[in-house]
Order: structure tokens, then C-alpha cells, then sequence
């Protein structure tokens, strides 16, 4: 399959989950729970439904251009930690800190793509199906 055909349908996969992941977001904050997002509380959510979309994208992109890599188990995980870094990133600079957006890369976005990218590459990497050439290359 073809490189844009990936990246269109891994950010179109990034986009949806944004959007479930924000739906969740207004019915937490819509329900009379305390909110998960602390202090912040509603007035947070827009903050974190950017986060959602940015790092949504980020990684849709991300995975579409290096799907042919996820052929191997170590090329998957490796997409993983690259998909994941943007994620956390997006999500860390949401919190209210007085951290650089570098700080927060090297000490939250990175440790933890680092932790759980690869085994999300590894899952997803399980969840598709073989291409034509018999590799993972590409989204069925």
C-alpha cells in the first residue's frame, strides 16, 4: 500500500481516538464525580482536548510514514516510542508548571513513550493483518 494511503488512515485512527478520548473528557467533566483533572477541572478541558488532537495527529502521522518499519517486532516497537513521544508531550504540557517544553520533553515524553510505546507498537502491530509481500507494511 501506498505511503499517503498509510498516513491518512493512521491520522484518521489518531483523529478518532482524539475524539472518543474528548467525548470522555466532557462527561467526566459533566458529571457531578470529582474531576480527575484536579484544580483545573472543567476549565482544563479545551486545554486537554487540543492535547488529544495534537498528539492524535502527531502520532497518526508518525505511524503512517513508518509503517513499512513494523515488519520486524523491534521495527514496531520502535514506531511505538516514536508515536508515543508526541502523545505524552501534548498531554504533559497541559499541566499548569513552570517546566520548559523541553524539561517536559526530556523528563515525562520521553521516559514514558520509552515505557509504553514499544508494547503499543508491539500490540497494534499484532492487530493488522499481513500485507501482499507477507510483512506488516501497511493498514488493512
Amino acid at each position: 500500500m501506498g505511503m499517503a494511503r498509510n498516513v491518512r488512515k493512521c491520522v484518521g485512527y489518531g483523529t478518532a481516538y482524539a475524539a472518543v478520548y474528548s467525548l470522555v473528557a466532557f462527561a467526566v467533566a459533566a458529571s457531578a464525580a470529582p474531576s480527575p483533572l484536579g484544580e483545573a477541572g472543567a476549565s482544563g478541558i479545551p486545554q486537554l482536548i487540543l492535547a488529544y488532537f495534537a498528539g492524535g495527529i502527531a502520532a497518526g502521522l508518525l505511524i503512517g510514514l513508518l509503517l513499512p518499519l513494523g515488519r520486524t517486532r523491534v521495527g514496531a516497537a520502535a514506531i511505538g516510542f516514536v508515536a508515543a513521544v508526541p502523545v505524552f508531550w501534548a498531554l504533559a504540557m497541559t499541566e499548569a508548571t513552570s517546566r520548559s517544553m523541553w524539561q517536559v520533553l526530556l523528563q515525562d515524553a520521553i521516559p514514558l513513550g520509552g515505557i509504553m510505546g514499544p508494547a503499543a507498537g508491539l500490540i497494534v502491530r499484532s492487530a493488522f493483518g499481513r500485507s501482499a509481500d507477507g510483512g506488516r507494511s501497511s493498514l488493512n
